[in-house]
């Protein structure tokens, strides 16, 4: 896109509702001032590996209040993230200089103020826009203003990881992160990376969250007591995606409400100690190892 095909967008499209931005190198900052003045308020909005700078993004977003659907991903490109991470950089820089640093404009708090927005997918990548963000506590932004009651759909997935000397970091990471949650009572998607192994994590989000319907956690595995939580506490759940199984008795005759299930990487021996009665959908399992399917030979 060049700068005159960005000021003719408005009058060219008055009617756009949708709209989907895939590996676009963009004079970001045009676009997205350009997007406010469509005649018909914009509901859906995805920038799919794009270069688009932080500042501008921030600038955008209060003056796209009916937005029903926000989509940041930021995986592939090498180049657009080095841009990104040169806008945050000059970000921080400029808020290091100002008189009140620790009030400096970030990306979730102006998502945080969109007051139709009912599904949000962010994800960082290589730019780790995200990551930085979350790792500065500003997750909390999403939990303090109209998303608590109107946001159904979130997914983050942002690679933050600790060494195995940082375990109480970690702790504390999830620990926010699952308080930020808490507050978001309307939702009954969550997709996320961001949560590391931990023992609890279905008991919170079940006290939490008991409405869920559908819940993935591509880097936590289920246990005994995760299927527990899941029977007694997220009984709407209908829809579960985890890293793998760790099970030493059985929870076959387990009550839970699960009917569609994805595991990453299973232990043959542990599928017959899950509950798959319940399920309505085949059972879909990323990797098993060969004695599983040299079983299948005998």
């Amino acid at each position: 896109l060049e700068e005159s095909h960005v000021q003719l967008l408005p009058p060219a499209f008055p009617n756009i509702t949708s709209l989907h931005l895939h590996h676009c190198s963009l004079p970001s900052t045009l676009l997205l001032q350009a997007l406010p003045q469509l005649q018909r308020p914009l509901l859906h909005l995805t920038i799919d590996n794009c270069t688009w700078g932080p500042s501008a993004l921030r600038a955008a977003l209060p003056k796209l209040q009916s937005l029903q659907s926000l989509c940041l991903l930021h995986s592939s490109s090498l180049r657009n993230a080095e841009q990104l991470s040169a806008g945050y950089e000059a970000d921080a820089a400029a808020a290091a200089a100002s008189a009140d640093p620790s009030c400096a404009p970030t990306i979730l708090h102006a998502i945080g103020s969109l007051p139709a927005l009912t599904s949000l997918q962010l994800q960082s990548g290589h730019s780790k826009w995200l990551d930085r963000e979350l790792s500065q506590g500003h997750v909390t932004a999403l939990s303090h203003g109209p998303l608590t009651s109107s946001l159904t759909h979130l997914q983050l997935d942002a690679y933050i990881w600790y060494s195995d000397h940082n375990k109480q970091e970690q702790a504390a990471a999830d620990e926010q992160l699952l308080s930020a949650l808490a507050p978001l009572t309307s939702l009954r998607s969550l997709s996320t990376t961001r949560l590391q192994e931990r023992s609890t994590i279905f008991q919170r989000l079940a006290s939490h969250l008991p409405s869920l319907t559908a819940l993935e956690l591509p880097r936590h595995a289920v246990d005994a007591a995760g299927i527990d939580a899941i029977a007694q506490g997220l009984r709407s759940l209908t829809r579960l995606a985890v890293a793998g199984v760790q099970l030493k008795e059985s929870r076959a005759d387990a009550a839970w409400s699960v009917q569609q299930l994805r595991v990453r990487s299973v232990v043959p021996c542990t599928l017959a100690r899950l509950p798959l009665h319940t399920l309505t959908q085949p059972l879909t399992v990323d990797t098993c190892d060969r004695e599983f399917f040299s079983n299948l030979d005998d």
